[in-house]
């Protein structure tokens, strides 16, 4: 034990002050190898989950995988559309650790073939593979660092001088093997005795003395967190709730609501049921709503939870409390916080705001100034599915504490992370086989790390002794800073719960609200183009009128001399006819009747030069004035020109 707990002190410290990498990193591989053997793009937790069980028999809790997860889709494993997070199959691909995997399980089996063989050989002894997996197994659990140490040394591995126990057996093993300069098979037992500290790493037996119990605190619970632990938003969202409150009560913290939390609850299923009976549902929307319209629930089925709910709070061991009352001393200013969380989420309901101002303040009242750096010790800790409100709670109140100090409002997943990091990791009921491929795959260190890892544990085991629960005090320590820092600056990745056919269909729904969106925005994109298309037409239309006014008072003034001219040259040719001898007409009619008409096609091409007068339009003239004078002639002589009279 001591050996273990000192190599994976080692390893976690080597890890964090190397490249910041906590106790969390360790299981990012897996959960990407369950990615890529996924079937489906799109990330289910509840699928992944369930891989994880299935292929490693690792039992994560829901927050601590969305807190895996995000980290992954930050190394470029998964990317998000729509909320959603649907994995880079290129990536996943790529980090070898299948290969690893079943590296690792050929090396086991190939040496415990040869111990077997060595047993039989040397000692008499006929072990069965069982046997053989055993012996090897428990030598390498008691002596894998000493292993180690004496292969970074140069030394030759020294077994035990009993040689009744299967302990000498194996280190006589691997003595021989290294006096043969059997380089392989050493090699082989080199990447076992390193799987199964980084397998220690992992699953560390639990401490003798258990970690902190809430001592004093009472973890109030939101209103969102409380409907959707009694089923209100269907069991795939009822499932991260339960495990938190499974886990808090592992650590005997006693769980608690505000009576206004109770009763905004009961708002929110009087909300549903109205709804629901008035059948007025398209313009509200909730998981809650949404589940029950889903469910085909009828207003009835609503006001039966709502008068069932405190027997569930009740099954749950959920304690409803009423507010402390208000002391100066511990006051907050609620009025400038209510301001911080309004501007940082833009509440539709007045009522939820006002709500969170008295649960928090409520909170800061029942701690009466007192700070705490574990959750444990905090005396009071609003629990709420809110990032956003959690993080401008912290934000706002941060001038007043440390960085370190537990904030008046936390998330479920970071409470959940933190508590997950407290609670040793069961080992898999697998084959040690596997779980040293698995472990060996998952963390496999570069050469020069490992020569980091068996310094730090000769210095540590210089200093004094190491337990398991400093191992346990590091991993909860590092973690947690990182866990609180991540939901101080926002969860990037919005994770949608339910099954992957569940998840599907809300990123359809998602995209196609996008699409509409993107098509209202181009609709009124193309109106402003139009209209000012059109503006832009009216302005050109009115500019070319101008402009052709302009030039047709140019060129009237231009051609004004034109017209004199034309004039002037017809006048002079009918003055060059004309017969100023003036002969007799009998002897001169052609040239007065030539001269005649040819002054009258003057005055006409004068009229027409001047006003656009034409001999047909005068001859219409002439006609139309004839018929008039006719018209007027036959109605006198017809006697009908008073009608005319009359009718005109």
């Amino acid at each position: 034990m001591p050996d273990a707990a000192l190599a994976s002190l080692a390893i976690l410290k080597v890890n964090w002050d190397t490249s910041g990498k906590d106790y969390i990193e360790c299981f990012i591989p897996f959960v990407i190898e369950c990615v890529r053997r996924s079937s489906d793009d799109v990330i289910s937790l509840h699928a992944i989950q369930n891989d994880l069980r299935t292929h490693f028999a690792i039992d994560m809790p829901l927050n601590a995988l969305k807190m895996v997860l995000t980290r992954a889709k930050k190394r470029g494993f998964l990317r998000r559309e729509h909320d959603v997070l649907y994995r880079n199959i290129e990536r996943c691909s790529n980090t070898r650790f299948k290969e690893r995997q079943i590296k690792v399980e050929a090396t086991y089996d190939a040496v415990l073939q040869r111990l077997q063989q060595y047993a039989k050989e040397n000692h008499s002894l006929d072990w069965s593979a069982s046997d053989a997996s055993e012996a090897l197994n428990t030598f390498l659990r008691d002596n894998s660092l000493a292993l180690l140490f004496s292969v970074a040394e140069g030394g030759v591995y020294a077994s035990s001088q009993d040689r009744s126990s299967r302990h000498f057996v194996v280190g006589s093993f691997i003595a021989d093997a290294q006096q043969q300069n059997d380089n392989q098979l050493f090699e082989d037992i080199t990447i076992l005795s390193q799987g199964n500290l980084l397998l220690n790493v992992l699953y560390l037996p639990s401490p003798d003395k258990l970690s902190k119990k809430f001592n004093n605190t009472r973890v109030y619970l939101d209103t969102s967190f409380l409907a959707s632990a009694v089923g209100f938003a269907g069991p795939v969202r009822a499932a991260a709730p339960l495990e938190l409150i499974a886990l808090l009560k592992e650590y005997d913290a006693p769980l608690c609501c505000f009576r206004m939390s109770l009763e905004e609850t009961l708002r929110i299923l009087n909300h549903c049921a109205e709804r629901l009976r008035t059948q007025r549902v398209g313009d509200w929307h909730g998981s809650f709503l949404e589940y029950f319209v889903e469910t085909r629930r009828t207003a009835s089925d609503i006001e039966l939870l709502a008068t069932r709910l405190p027997q569930k709070l009740r099954e749950l061991s959920i304690s409803i409390d009423e507010k402390p009352p208000y002391e100066d001393r511990f006051l907050i200013d609620e009025a400038a916080f209510e301001k911080a969380i309004e501007d940082a989420i833009h509440y539709l309901n007045p009522r939820a705001r006002v709500h969170d101002v008295d649960c928090i303040s409520a909170v800061a009242r029942i701690r009466r100034g007192r700070i705490a750096y574990y959750p444990e010790e905090s005396h009071a800790l609003f629990v709420t599915m809110n990032s956003v409100l959690a993080q401008a709670t912290r934000r706002f109140f941060q001038d007043e504490f440390s960085p370190g100090v537990v904030a008046l409002c936390m998330t479920d997943y970071a409470l959940g992370n933190l508590l997950w990091l407290k609670n040793p990791t069961i080992t898999p009921d697998l084959p040690k086989k596997q779980l040293l491929a698995h472990a060996y795959a998952a963390m496999q260190p570069p050469e020069p790390l490992w020569k980091r890892y068996l310094i730090e544990a000769a210095r540590l085991q210089e200093g004094g002794k190491i337990s398991s629960e400093d191992y346990y005090l590091l991993r909860y320590s590092l973690a947690s800073k990182k866990i609180l820092m991540e939901v101080t600056h926002g969860d990037e990745s919005a994770f949608v719960e339910g099954t992957v056919q569940e998840v599907l269909d809300i990123a359809k729904e998602r995209i196609r609200a996008d699409l509409t969106q993107a098509l209202v925005i181009e609709k009124g994109e193309r109106q402003r183009i139009d209209s000012e298309l059109q503006k832009r037409l009216e302005k050109e239309s009115s500019q070319r009128i101008i402009l052709r006014s302009r030039a047709a008072g140019i060129s009237k003034w231009i051609c004004r001399p034109l017209h004199i001219l034309g004039v002037a040259l017809i006048m002079i040719g009918t003055c060059y006819i004309f017969p100023w001898g003036f002969p007799r007409i009998s002897k001169g009619w052609l040239r007065y009747v030539s001269t005649f008409a040819l002054f009258s096609m003057s005055v006409l091409s004068f009229l027409s030069l001047i006003r656009g007068t034409t001999l047909q339009h005068l001859v219409e003239n002439i006609e139309r004035a004839l018929t008039n004078k006719l018209s007027e002639f036959f109605l006198s002589f017809a006697g009908l020109a008073g009608d005319k009279k009359e009718r005109d």
